[in-house]
C-alpha cells in the first residue's frame, strides 16, 4: 500500500537546502499550534510544494490517483494506509524517515500518527501509478528550477520566519 523509495541523486544533493528553507517556517507553525493541528499547510519554495502538519487526520484526496511525499522533516511520524475507510482488509504503517520517498494511492485513507512536531514533506501527484524514475524526474525538476537561487531562498526564508508571529 505504501511504497518506500530512495531519493535521486539530485533530490540527495538539495535535501539539506530544502529542510533549511522550510526549518524556520516549520517551527513557527509548531509554536502556534491552533494555527497547524491535523490541517495540512502548503508552503512553496519556487515551483516545489511543501506540505506541513503536526499530524494528518485519515483523509483521502480524490483529487488525483498516486501522491508521493518526499520526506523532509519527521519527529516519529507514523505513516497509515489502508485500503478502504470501514473494515479495511490492507493497511500498511511506516515510520516516516527524511529523506525518503513515500508513493501511494491517495484515492485510499491515510493519515499519520506520532508526531512530536512538524511533518514536512514536498508533494507531488501522479494520475496512475507511476515508477522510481517518473518520481524522481518530477521532484528533479521542480529542484532543478531552483539550481543557483539557494542562497537568495535561504535568506528570504530567514527572514519570513522571523516575521511570523509566535
Amino acid at each position: 500500500m505504501i511504497t518506500v523509495l530512495e531519493p535521486s541523486a539530485q533530490m540527495s544533493l538539495n535535501f539539506h537546502n530544502v529542510a533549511a528553507a522550510i526549518e524556520g517556517v516549520a517551527e513557527s507553525k509548531f509554536r502556534d499550534k491552533s494555527e497547524l493541528s491535523s490541517t495540512i499547510t502548503v508552503e512553496r519554495i519556487g515551483r516545489l510544494e511543501l506540505l506541513l502538519v503536526e499530524n494528518a487526520t485519515k483523509h483521502v484526496d480524490p483529487e488525483f490517483a498516486w501522491s508521493a511525499l518526499w520526506c523532509v522533516r519527521s519527529a516519529g511520524h507514523v505513516f497509515h494506509a489502508q485500503d478502504r475507510w470501514e473494515k479495511p482488509t490492507t493497511q500498511s504503517a511506516v515510520v516516516m524517515t527524511p529523506g525518503l520517498i513515500y508513493l501511494f494511492d491517495s484515492r485510499k485513507p491515510h493519515w499519520t500518527t506520532n508526531g512530536a512536531s512538524v511533518l514536512v514533506c514536498a508533494g507531488e501527484e501522479f494520475n496512475e501509478r507511476v515508477g522510481v524514475d517518473t518520481v524522481h524526474q518530477a521532484f528533479d525538476q521542480k529542484l532543478q528550477s531552483l539550481h543557483g537561487n539557494w542562497p537568495r531562498i535561504l535568506e528570504g526564508r530567514k527572514d519570513r520566519a522571523k516575521s511570523i508571529p509566535h
